[in-house]
């Protein structure tokens, strides 16, 4: 896989598919093997761009360094333009650029995301970064997937579950994921959420227990010109546990 150097770090990147330009950003954990369901899908319609998140703590605002990957990449592929989908984490990474870089985005897809922290959001990953600074990134990994995954595709997926906490353990740092949760806890631009008038879908998941459906639902009220779809099933990681339902709700306003 290719890699660009940030800031001295050498990232991997995807470049897969012909077409118009495609980014998938990842949430907390990071990696673009996230998307690894969905892409082959993606890659019969478009130029699917994505990136691992940085794993140097270089600025104090791990979603701004984020962002700056971003378009440096954009920048690196000689890629004016793009469409966007940011899960998670991705998804104020994503309103960053629309909002510093407006032109450089056509089409935006939030998955999953927030414009901003509440009490629930606080608490939960406020008991997350408790559990990392307690018990390290082996028990941060199985407490994870128990709010990541659902509880339907755990009982019937235990190897899925499995292979997913072992490759957060290997990939994580704890230095790392305390950076980019503060970030997140940090994190809050619904006051200028009315600026980004890129058309917009907002995908909301039924039993996302990270960003429940009421996060997503207000984010889709600031936005002056978005859709919102609720899927069903599959929690917060449902492009991964779900693909070709993922695909169903996205594919249509991409190419639209």
């Amino acid at each position: 896989m290719p890699t660009i150097n940030f800031r001295g770090e050498d990232i991997e990147y995807l470049d897969q598919g012909q077409g118009p330009a495609l980014v998938l950003i990842p949430g907390l954990g990071g990696r673009l093997a996230f998307w690894k369901e969905i892409v082959p899908g993606l890659s019969a319609s478009f130029r699917v761009l994505s990136l691992d998140h940085p794993m140097t703590v270089t600025q104090q605002d791990a979603i701004q360094a984020m962002a700056d990957l971003v378009l440096t990449l954009l920048d690196h592929l000689n890629v004016p333009r793009c469409s966007i989908v940011g899960q998670s984490m991705g998804g104020p990474v994503v309103q960053q650029l629309a909002l510093s870089h407006p032109d450089r985005l056509d089409r935006i897809v939030f998955g999953s995301t927030w414009a901003g922290p509440d009490d629930y959001f606080r608490r939960a990953f406020g008991l997350r970064l408790e559990i990392l600074g307690n018990l390290g990134v082996e028990g941060y990994a199985k407490a994870q997937i128990l709010s990541t995954f659902s509880p339907e595709d755990i009982a019937a997926n235990p190897e899925r579950a499995s292979e997913w906490e072992e490759r957060t353990i290997a990939s994580s740092d704890a230095t790392v994921l305390t950076h980019r949760m503060r970030a997140i806890l940090a994190y809050s631009a619904s006051d200028r959420m009315r600026e980004i008038t890129h058309p917009c879908l907002v995908i909301a998941v039924e039993g996302d227990q990270v960003v429940p459906p009421h996060m997503s639902r207000h984010l889709a009220e600031l936005l002056p010109n978005a859709e919102l779809k609720e899927l069903s099933g599959g929690g917060h990681f449902k492009a991964m546990l779900d693909p070709l339902g993922y695909l169903a709700a996205l594919e249509p306003f991409l190419k639209s």
